[in-house]
């Protein structure tokens, strides 16, 4: 049986059991840290000397061209700084950060990315410092609740705020192969549930936590419990991503739920795939949350107060927003990419938030149903 996004502490376990066995990404170098402890400074010149003193960022995200372009902007903004991205898959840095801090090395500055994993993972590990004392030193026009959607304070888990959200990205819908399923078959998600469907919609498989079962979940959240199951009798799950993207571009199968846009993307770049159409996005989306941590006593706590001030700014959001090409949570910063970038002033109506506590227990209960096929 596979590990579910909730079995934490035994998932947290066997990766960290793993670590031994799995490449990893060169570690941090050594840098003139200021020890783990340091006097929590709030003026801000004594901030900034303090930082230039330490010298060093030792930050990660996902991987990917984007966020190298925001690293190098990151530079620009800090000349002084010694600016260390070490890029890693959240699934692959997280039992990674808990191996090293049971060994009381605290190597990590920030993290900047998806969510879930944290709130999965880290989280209930205690690897993440409580973010909210590094807020409270921010100047207050960073804070201003009225240039936030949502409001400035929203967090992974309200409870325990270790991780500010601040900008998500939007998911859902299903994809349709024009050449095999018309315009006039397949509209809308209740479509699918026709028995001229039944196996011919490929799903990646939704048993686990990934774009597939998210997929599934925003359905849960809109469309309610019998929905999902009848969708769950319709459809065939397959165990990668690529392939439920090749077999519906092939047109092997009309239907595709959790395609891969990026491979997607380069399939249409070689002419290929121009018939794979997105359906019922607007009817049933979910949020995927993005955010930034500090890591549990990071070892340079001024950079990190320096560093977050900038990226909490418009400056900063937008250089995030631009490279990463999505959008922000800052009402005063574009969005680059309309596709995957929500409507702002309409997120209290998104039922589906990937990387919330709520949005944990709408996933848990999605692949509770789809595990009943």
């Amino acid at each position: 049986m596979r590990p579910s996004l909730w079995c934490h502490s035994i998932l947290a376990t066997l990766l960290v059991a793993l670590m031994a066995c799995a490449p990893a990404a060169p570690p941090p170098s050594a840098s003139k840290s200021v020890a783990a402890g340091a006097p929590n400074l709030t003026d801000w010149a004594d901030i900034e000397a303090a930082a230039k003193a330490e010298g060093v960022l030792v930050y990660t995200s996902t991987t990917g061209s984007a966020w190298q372009a925001f690293s190098e902007k990151l530079k620009q903004a800090f000349p002084w700084l010694d600016v260390q991205w070490i890029p890693m898959k959240p699934s692959d840095m997280s039992p990674r950060v808990i191996a090293e801090q049971r060994q009381g090395q605290y190597l990590w500055d920030m993290y900047l990315g998806a969510t879930s994993n944290l709130l999965g993972v880290l989280t209930p590990a205690d690897a993440l410092e409580i973010i909210t004392p590094y807020l409270d030193v921010m100047p207050a026009e960073l804070k201003d609740d009225s240039k936030w959607a949502g409001g400035f304070h929203l967090y992974t888990d309200p409870n325990k705020r270790v991780t500010l959200i601040d900008y998500f990205t939007i998911g859902g819908g299903f994809h349709v192969n024009r050449e095999v399923a018309g315009a006039s078959e397949i509209k809308t998600w209740q479509d699918l549930l026709d028995p001229k469907w039944k196996d011919k919609i490929v799903a990646y498989d939704p048993t686990v936590g990934n774009a597939g079962s998210f997929a599934y979940a925003a359905l849960l959240a809109s469309n309610g419990e019998d929905f999902v199951k009848k969708l769950v009798a319709q459809s065939r799950y397959l165990e990668t991503r690529s392939q439920v993207t090749e077999f519906v571009i092939q047109g092997r199968y009309p239907v595709a739920i959790g395609l891969d846009d990026d491979l997607h993307r380069q399939f249409l770049d070689q002419g290929v795939g121009k018939s794979v159409e997105l359906v019922g996005r607007d009817t049933a989306p979910y949020l995927l949350s993005n955010g930034i941590s500090i890591f549990k006593n990071t070892p340079h706590p001024n950079v990190s107060k320096m560093v977050l001030r900038w990226l909490l700014s418009a400056e900063g959001q937008d250089a995030r927003a631009s490279s990463v090409l999505n959008s922000s949570r800052r009402l005063d910063v574009k969005s680059y990419d309309p596709l995957t970038s929500p409507d702002y002033s309409r997120l209290n109506e998104f039922k589906f938030r990937l990387g919330t506590m709520d949005g944990e227990e709408i996933t848990k209960k999605t692949l509770e149903l789809t595990k009943q096929k």
